[in-house]
């Protein structure tokens, strides 16, 4: 039996299984609710509407942005709002550096660990590079990295790196940043250039699949660096830790559905 059937059998069989055990005469809403999308992870896959699926996908997608519009006229809050995020990051530090799991815009198939992506192609956006460089440049690992990388593009291109080296001394010596000027100057014949991210989906039940955008992967680090700076600052000046928020929000509302149980 191929491992895609036993995964099949198996689905199956954890589908059948839920399904026996529900009484919906005596199913509270809540209850309900969870069972539904939790047989919805085990119906049988079909692959000849697949393709309907992803384009269902899109067209959703597609609908829902193009009915997004701004309010002309914004309120009072707006403005309170602006201020307080405006205190909230008057101390604002990019955060680490932090590889996220996963595919990026270049297709990476199973090749996803932190070494493939190092060694793969460099992909940014390029209203994106100069952040990059300077968060590269300061970062040690990271500008390691860029300079194994120039070493192998000069050798790819059968240029002399000693000759690349003087000739780009010779050109950022005057600069006030001349060292950080002929890094940038390597990053840029390190990377490779996109337009944007790459629409793709993945299933979000075996009904129904979900749009996802895969980023660069030289924007991904910075995004990343920049979403950790948010949350450092959110934590130090309001005490509100999103890394275990949603488990204390779980842990809140746990007794409230409990009563909610007994009373419907």
């Amino acid at each position: 039996m191929a491992p895609s059937d036993s995964i099949r059998a198996v689905n199956l069989l954890i589908r059948d299984f839920a399904a026996h055990l529900i009484d919906d005469s005596n199913m509270s809403p809540a209850r309900t609710l969870v069972q539904t999308r939790f047989r919805g992870k085990f119906e049988e896959f079909k692959r000849d509407i697949s393709d309907q699926r992803r384009k269902d996908a899109w067209s959703e997608w597609i609908s829902f942005d193009e009915g997004l519009r701004p309010r002309d006229i914004l309120g009072p809050y707006w403005a309170k709002a602006r201020l307080f995020i405006h205190w909230l990051l008057s101390d604002y530090r990019m955060g680490e550096l932090m590889f996220t799991n996963g595919s990026s815009v270049e297709p990476l198939g199973d090749r996803t660990s932190i070494a493939c992506k190092l060694s793969g192609v460099w992909t940014i956006t390029a209203d994106c590079f100069d952040l990059f460089a300077k968060y590269s440049y300061w970062h040690k690992a990271l500008k390691h990295a860029v300079k194994k990388r120039f070493k192998s593009y000069c050798k790819t291109q059968v240029q002399s790196q000693r000759e690349i080296d003087r000739i780009l001394w010779n050109k950022f010596k005057n600069k006030p940043e001349f060292a950080f000027e002929i890094f940038k100057f390597k990053l840029l014949c390190t990377v490779k250039f996109v337009r944007g991210n790459r629409w793709s989906t993945v299933p979000k039940n075996n009904l129904k699949d979900r749009a996802i955008c895969l980023e660069p992967l030289c924007n991904m680090l910075v995004q990343r660096a920049v979403g950790l700076g948010l949350r450092s600052c959110l934590k130090s000046k309001t005490g509100i830790d999103l890394d275990v928020l949603a488990d204390e929000h779980r842990r809140r509302i746990s007794d409230s559905f409990s009563r909610y149980d007994r009373f419907v």
